[in-house]
């Protein structure tokens, strides 16, 4: 039997929570696909969902970004 929680989150939470789990907006994905369609960096031969992750939290394009969540960017190949 699974067990179920009920969890009560403030607005404020709420409104945290939403921030995280919808943290890309539209401008932060396209500098995303950006990165992807430019070169790899020095060294890889192409751009691993790990590889492009990192890059984008160090270009400051987020904070945090996992691999998954740049796995589910739209792919752009124009």
């Amino acid at each position: 039997m699974q067990k179920k929680y009920i969890v009560r989150l403030s607005k404020q939470e709420r409104n945290t929570l939403r921030e995280v789990v919808n943290k890309l907006d539209g401008e932060q994905e396209a500098k995303i696909i950006a990165t992807r369609l430019g070169p790899p960096p020095k060294g890889y031969a192409s751009w691993t969902l790990r590889l492009l992750a990192r890059k984008v939290v160090e270009l400051e394009i987020v904070d945090a970004i996992s691999y998954e969540t740049v796995r589910r960017t739209p792919k752009r190949t124009e």
